[in-house]
């Protein structure tokens, strides 16, 4: 959206502070923790979250679920706020399940990790961005998902309405943005979901000159799967997919688990092992030896475009993994809260009992609308 609305969450009688941070939450997830709110302010634990947390209940703003544990999970739930930042009827003031918060809790983590980078996060914003910026039609940004997904799936599957954060890298001269999605493991066996994300996204990603794919998890243990998914729908050049067959980033793990398999070194570890494992038996031709050597001699990228050619993939899969705590999701939260006062709204009472004073301006008549 065009206008900041921190100023008039300040109006509601939050601190400029207070306002930022639920600004960041109502745009990236509607769900937060305690400690991420911490986080934010760079402090240590103590009273500002409960005064955040007592200001936003009392206003109707904010309902806390109690996990048991003494883990409490606060959802950002306002018509008004989400009003004020342009999208009334976001999905983050919807009630989730365990783990789709989960997963609305590992992005605030991550955007916070990146905090002050330009990140786009409503469907609205990703197709505004894509459309105009890499010419790719308006309808491929809005079709509906395969008709061969059935129910809910086929409602999460749509193209871009997931809550995923798209990064926007800084513009470079003469040059298109560059743009980083992100997709979310909330602790699952398989990398089913991933493969549905692919491929319903796979007319926006195959029509970008080049983008990032970031897999975020928990655990490493979907890394290898997720990277097989994404290499067989966004293939290299031919002789790059029989070198690389899980990618650039797997056979650069291959060697540096080989190098410390080789040295007996003592950092090295299951994680090392399994990396090992898997590409002793794909990583046979005499190019695979070239590539290694370039590897240790620094220059692997230049001998790779010689063997290659000019022809490179267009997309690049990479992994963070979080290494945060969360609520223990095998416990709900009990009963309801307690009803709250009428919720406050921009020209009625604020949190702090002080009138917001707009009277009849042109912007107390915006902002009520």
């Amino acid at each position: 959206m065009d206008t900041n609305p921190i100023p008039d969450f300040v109006q509601l009688g939050y601190t400029w502070r207070e306002a930022s941070f639920l600004y960041l939450v109502g745009r990236s997830s509607g769900f937060f923790l305690g400690r991420q709110y911490v986080r934010f302010l760079q402090r240590k634990p103590g009273a500002l979250i409960q005064q955040l947390v007592e200001k936003a209940s009392a206003n109707r703003h904010m309902e806390t679920l109690d996990y048991g544990q003494r883990r409490h999970i606060y959802h950002l739930k306002s018509r008004t706020l989400y009003r004020l930042l342009g999208e009334e009827d976001s999905q983050n003031r919807r009630t989730k399940g365990d783990q789709e918060i989960r997963a609305k809790l590992m992005i605030l983590d991550y955007v916070l990790e990146r905090r002050g980078e330009v990140f786009l996060s409503s469907p609205t914003e990703k197709a505004e961005f894509l459309h105009p910026s890499f010419e790719i039609p308006g309808k491929t940004l809005t079709q509906s998902p395969p008709r061969q997904l059935s129910g809910s799936s086929r409602t999460m599957a749509k193209p871009l309405q997931d809550r995923f954060p798209i990064f926007v890298g800084k513009l470079k001269p003469c040059h298109a943005p560059t743009v980083e999605f992100t997709y979310f493991d909330r602790g699952t066996q398989t990398v089913q979901h991933f493969d549905r994300y692919l491929q319903v996204n796979q007319p926006i990603l195959s029509g970008l000159a080049e983008f990032q794919m970031v897999y975020v998890g928990l655990s490493s243990r979907n890394f290898a799967a997720a990277e097989r998914s994404f290499h067989h729908l966004f293939p290299s050049s031919e002789i790059a997919s029989q070198l690389m067959p899980l990618g650039k980033d797997h056979l650069i793990r291959y060697f540096q688990a080989r190098e410390l398999w080789d040295q007996n070194h003592p950092d090295f570890n299951p994680t090392h092992l399994e990396v090992l494992k898997e590409g002793e038996n794909r990583y046979r031709l005499a190019e695979h030896q070239v590539l290694r050597s370039a590897w240790q001699g620094g220059v692997f990228d230049s001998q790779l475009a010689r063997i290659c050619g000019e022809t490179r993939t267009s997309g690049r899969l990479v992994f963070h993994l979080l290494r945060e705590s969360y609520p223990i999701f095998g416990y709900r939260y009990r009963g309801k809260p307690a009803k709250p006062p009428a919720e406050s709204q921009v020209g009625g009472f604020s949190a702090s009992r002080s009138v917001a004073r707009l009277g009849k301006s042109n912007e107390g008549k915006a902002l009520l609308k």
